[in-house]
């Protein structure tokens, strides 16, 4: 079953159900084998980083939240594609630098049989008052104590000090190993994006970029 939901502040819902085995997801939704990118080995890295925090994620009744940012620029990202013999295709584009950042984040619910996707597209890069804020909206939806695991840029650590300052008790904080972009499973949001759905495609404004880039984050 899928859902999507819309919501103050920018951000969309995209609520998965399934079902939850040992080391394997099995997902019955089309939806969910595009985020999932449809492989046990993805399935699998969700699992080694939720099972160091599965345990206190139990204990503490928490949800484990993986986090991450990505840029989108008006150039286009040029792949290898089919063309008639002798006639390559032309994007016509020029050197443009507006950019648009997507916060993302991939939710496991406290009871491990449920996840979502939420996101939020800005058009400054994220700093670390973005995701404070970030972090707050997801809180007021999923409405339990989570457990957030990401990498170690310096904008992360920025709102972990004020979390921890603030001593918020719902919230608590997992770092990925350094080099490791592949334990996060929102990096595969970012591949499946940007090298398949908007990949040739020269975006003619900014908003059209902001459009397309909402379109094919929540139809994921």
């Amino acid at each position: 079953m899928c859902e999507n939901i819309q919501f103050r502040g920018g951000f969309a819902i995209y609520q998965i159900e399934f079902s939850l085995s040992f080391g394997t997801i099995n997902a019955n939704s089309e939806c969910c084998y595009h985020v999932l990118r449809g492989t046990d080995l993805h399935a699998q890295h969700i699992m080694l980083i939720s099972l160091t925090s599965c345990h206190s994620a139990q204990k503490r009744q928490a949800s484990i939240v993986f986090v991450d940012e990505s840029g989108f620029m008006l150039q286009p990202l040029v792949r290898r594609t089919w063309a008639e013999r002798g006639k390559p295709p032309k994007l016509k584009a020029w050197d443009r630098h507006d950019r648009l950042t997507a916060l993302a984040a991939i939710t496991l619910s406290k009871d491990h049989r449920k996840m979502g996707m939420y996101f939020r597209i800005q058009r400054d890069n994220a700093k670390a008052k973005d995701f404070l804020l970030f972090l707050l909206e997801l809180h007021k939806q999923l409405k339990t104590r989570i457990i957030v695991v990401w990498d170690r840029l310096s904008a992360h650590r920025r709102a972990e000090k004020f979390f921890r300052v603030c001593e918020c008790p719902w919230l608590s904080f997992e770092y990925l190993p350094s080099y490791s972009p592949e334990l996060n499973p929102v990096e595969h949001v970012w591949s499946t994006t940007k090298w398949r759905r908007l990949a040739n495609w020269p975006a003619p404004d900014i908003d059209q970029l902001h459009e397309r880039l909402t379109n094919e984050l929540t139809t994921q």
